[in-house]
């Protein structure tokens, strides 16, 4: 394998590590052990697999932890802009929050935002990054966060497609690996952004909808959690409201997203 001289590609690998870096301090439902690794030694190891893939023309595996951890930073990036323009923060999870605790599933991104007069960030909602196909006539998953105190969301892109200029449909992997790696490593923009943006929005969307009208059904009283749902809504009332207005509040914010047509 060859290493290339991408213009850019010290400055992405520079801004990955940065962003996997970062540890916003959370006002948190409960307190959660340390994982033991630091932000500095979390955010080298994700650099270091990513750096391949960033940096090499013709790199090729059958390993998808690489186009994970990548996948993450560009899911980040396709929400960052617009959540920014609306006061709210969107983060990768450092690592004691991406890893699953006390029964308790790791997430990899984190929106929240600022309430003044408090140092901390607010978590309104939590996403699980997936790289599979959505099974059809199937929802994604989601529950309650007992951590952060909001609800969290499996977004699976591997139903993510689009047609080139050369009217070739793309998978996710070959659209990330052959198309918006090397130009982002080389002129700084993402060719069909706009497509991958507006796929996270809807998908986002369609899932909130569907924890939303769950919820509602069951404070009515026409939907009872099975025993494998048993993650679904918290028990607690202080810790259910502060969910519900998070989950109302993600959920309005994106079904107007998803109907609006947004250019940043």
């Amino acid at each position: 394998m060859r290493e290339v001289q991408r213009p850019r590609a010290g400055q992405i690998l520079d801004d990955i590590f940065k962003a996997y870096a970062v540890s916003a301090d959370y006002s948190l439902m409960r307190e959660v052990p340390k994982s033991g690794v630091s932000d500095t030694e979390f955010a080298s190891h994700r650099r270091n697999q990513i750096s391949p893939l960033v940096a090499i023309s013709d790199w090729e595996s059958s390993r998808k932890e690489r186009d994970s951890f990548m996948f993450e930073w560009m899911t980040m990036l396709g929400f960052k802009n617009i959540l920014e323009r609306l006061e709210l923060k969107i983060e990768l999870a450092p690592s004691y929050l991406e890893i699953g605790y006390d029964e308790r599933k790791g997430v990899d991104l984190i929106i929240s935002k600022d309430i003044p007069g408090d140092s901390k960030s607010f978590p309104i909602f939590a996403i699980n990054v997936k790289l599979k196909r959505l099974k059809e006539r199937r929802t994604e998953i989601y529950k309650y966060d007992k951590i952060l105190g909001c609800p969290a969301i499996e977004l699976s892109l591997g139903d993510f497609s689009l047609q080139t200029r050369e009217s070739v449909e793309t998978s996710p992997v070959f659209w990330l690996r052959q198309i918006a790696t090397p130009n982002i490593t080389n002129s700084g923009k993402i060719p069909y952004f706009y497509k991958w943006r507006e796929y996270l929005i809807h998908r986002a969307t369609e899932t909130l909808s569907h924890y939303m009208i769950k919820t509602d059904d069951f404070l009515q009283g026409g939907y009872k959690p099975s025993d494998h749902e048993s993650n679904l809504f918290p028990k607690e009332k202080n810790e259910f409201e502060r969910f519900y207005e998070n989950l109302t509040f993600s959920y309005m914010l994106f079904r107007k997203l998803d109907e609006e047509v947004i250019v940043v």
